[in-house]
């Protein structure tokens, strides 16, 4: 039986003879090769359909690269002619019985009982047979049904076992290991999977899973399926519409993956090809989330040939699909190969791995999880806090909610991906879960600390692990509420702070992009940092000036409360910070260190002293002290005295000389 492709003494390059036939050599060329993956022998199929499927079924026989010849309504007639053309008769869902067009499949069906002696004897002398999505066989020759109706071996013992021929081959089924003591059903839609011997038809069944589906087997998720050797020739049939479901984007839980993985099983078994060189022993785990890495274990790969692990389709990537990366088999043929996982929608995907040296493909599934991430993972009520997901259905909306309470509602891309801002509830200290829902169904949750107040030591999650706007104190002059201009050291100070931020954007005070010019608020939904007292400050005069920073410097109108007395700094309500009652001068000054969230939801880090000194050896100790130390500063604010102990006139960092003293902090 014949076969379209022409090998070439090149692998992974091949001639099409249907092309040769009909242009003569590619170009005027003869010696060009094409490239592509028509290196693989596959048999010639006698594709049966009625015409309104049509798109269906050839769109995945092209997609596996399986030579055919289309039949339908129009023209069954020349299939029967010379059957010996064909190495298989690939009956489609409902080509022979369909409901919704009765003529047409009428017209398959007369045809296959009028050449009923020529179809037992085609498959008798090794032909093969495939049948999808049918459950009537009495169109076919009386034998061929006889030998598909299960219902004869009702009460037949049920044995569990994955040895038959088929499930050998990579990305089979995976059969279902529980104990199950009922006998089959007594028709191909009753809801099971059955897998016959090669040997003696019937005396022994095995109960599969679902091949297109990604749940746990139960009545509804399992599938029939019948395969034996009858006379030279293979039959394979089952109920599972696999070409429809590989091409239609409306069937949900069902990815064309799946379909066109299994189809290409089950072309190869019933053609007697044998399985692919390439093998996938391991996925390693085999479902995980947007960013996991994945580990690919397999053998048999061609000796130190390049093996390529692709995504969805054999094709470079696009940002949705396609080539994940590459590494080189050993010299025993095994590999070893891994990915993150891509931005991809929920359910299964497709794993191909490509031996590219003999143009082999092994295929297996994997299964993307929801994926729900928010930033920061703790803090108060009234924080605004990022809520990233991943894996969700495309085009969806999703639900958000935390112990109970509406977050807010996200539209997903087409891959599943959200991003959005949302306000921590007015709900009590603790840890909550974050719960994420879109109107398909999916759904995951994460987890988020509700805390009194942010700290100094939750830094890392509130700054450099989130978006922030370094807002420098302009040197010019004039300046918003009156500020004067700064020096030098308040930007040399935030040095020692933003060199520890991912993700920031810088700009002065003076800039009405990043400060509202007339009220002195900061613009933007970012996480805000500055250096710089409030006399220097725009932000920082604004924050202390409405009582919105937990510390107060004293010459901010309204800083001291009534009968409070004389000290640098107050809290918000008026009361001194009595531990800062002192003068500073060349050789002693006092720093504040405070992070607080402001009325817009944003958290706030400053940090600034009395004087230029103060200032700078606010950053040094942040970075000598503090930040390696995180853990040990649970406050929301701390006060500083710095002493030129050395007396060289330079402000060293702590250890360096200098002495360091802490006066007070928020608790």
């Amino acid at each position: 039986m014949g076969c379209h492709s022409i090998s070439t003494s090149y692998n992974g390059y091949y001639l099409d003879w249907k092309t040769v036939a009909e242009y003569s050599c590619p170009f005027t060329d003869p010696t060009l090769m094409i490239g592509g993956r028509g290196a693989i022998e596959r048999g010639v199929i006698a594709l049966v359909t009625i015409s309104p499927y049509r798109e269906f079924y050839i769109d995945d026989l092209n997609y596996l690269n399986y030579p055919y010849d289309e039949f339908n309504e129009s023209n069954i007639g020349m299939l029967f002619m010379d059957l010996s053309l064909y190495d298989a008769i690939f009956v489609t869902s409902f080509a022979a019985t369909s409901a919704s067009y009765p003529e047409e499949a009428g017209v398959i069906r007369r045809s296959f009982i009028d050449n009923s002696e020529n179809l037992l004897e085609y498959v008798e002398g090794g032909g093969g047979l495939i049948l999808l999505a049918e459950y009537n066989y009495s169109w076919l020759p009386s034998q061929l049904s006889e030998y598909l109706n299960i219902s004869i071996y009702a009460g037949s013992e049920i044995d569990l076992y994955a040895d038959h021929p088929i499930t050998s081959w990579p990305i089979c089924l995976d059969y279902y290991t529980n104990s199950l003591t009922r006998p089959p059903s007594y028709d191909l839609y009753g809801g099971y999977f059955h897998l016959w011997e090669d040997e003696e038809i019937g005396t022994s069944h095995g109960i599969f899973t679902a091949i297109a589906g990604d749940k746990e087997p139960t009545g509804d998720t399992l599938t029939t399926w019948v395969a034996g050797i009858y006379g030279d020739g293979r039959i394979t049939a089952t109920t599972m519409i696999l070409d429809f479901l590989s091409g239609n984007p409306d069937t949900e839980n069902m990815t064309f993956y799946n379909g066109r993985i299994v189809l290409d099983n089950m072309l190869r078994w019933t053609l007697g090809m044998p399985h692919p060189m390439i093998f996938i022993e391991e996925v390693n785990p085999m479902r995980g989330s947007y960013g996991e890495r994945i580990i690919v274990i397999g053998s048999d790969a061609t000796p130190e040939a390049e093996i390529e692990l692709y995504w969805d389709t054999v094709q470079p990537w696009d940002g949705d699909k396609g080539l994940l990366n590459s590494t080189e088999a050993k010299e025993d043929g095994n590999f070893e190969i891994w990915f993150h996982v891509p931005k991809a929608i929920n359910g299964t995907h497709q794993l191909i791995v490509l031996d590219t040296t003999s143009g082999e493909e092994s295929w297996t599934r994997f299964v993307v999880e929801p994926l729900v991430e928010v930033s920061p993972p703790f803090g108060p009520p009234g924080l605004n806090i990022t809520i990233r997901g991943y894996g969700f259905s495309p085009h969806a909306s999703v639900v958000l909610e935390m112990n109970g309470v509406s977050l807010s509602t996200a539209s997903t891309d087409h891959l599943g991906s959200f991003i959005v801002t949302a306000t921590v509830p007015l709900i009590d200290q603790g840890v909550y879960n974050l719960t994420a829902i879109d109107d398909k169904g999916v759904n995951t949750y994460t987890t988020f600390k509700v805390l009194e107040s942010i700290l100094i030591s939750n830094f890392n999650d509130l700054f450099s692990s989130n978006r922030v706007r370094v807002i420098y104190p302009s040197e010019k002059e004039p300046k918003p509420l009156n500020r004067s201009g700064a020096s030098i050291s308040d930007w040399l100070a935030s040095a020692f702070v933003s060199t520890k931020l991912e993700n920031i954007t810088e700009g002065l005070d003076t800039n009405p992009s990043f400060v509202d010019q007339t009220t002195g608020s900061p613009m933007g939904s970012e996480a805000i940092i500055c250096f710089g007292g409030p006399n220097v400050g725009v932000p920082v005069y604004y924050y202390e000036l409405n009582k919105i920073a937990p510390v107060i410097y004293c010459l901010v109108p309204g800083a001291r409360g009534s009968g409070e007395p004389w000290a640098q700094w107050y809290r918000a309500d008026g009361t001194a910070i009595v531990e800062t009652a002192m003068g500073t001068n060349e050789t002693r000054d006092l720093f504040l260190i405070e992070t607080f969230m402001d009325e817009e939801g944003r958290p706030v880090f400053i940090a600034y002293g009395i004087g230029w000194r103060g200032t700078y050896a606010a950053g040094k100790y942040f970075d000598r002290v503090i930040y390696p130390n995180l853990e040990d500063y649970p406050y929301q604010w701390i006060i500083v005295q710095w002493i030129d102990a050395n007396g060289d006139g330079f402000v060293n960092a702590p250890g360096d000389g200098d002495e360091y003293t802490l006066l007070a902090t928020s608790d």
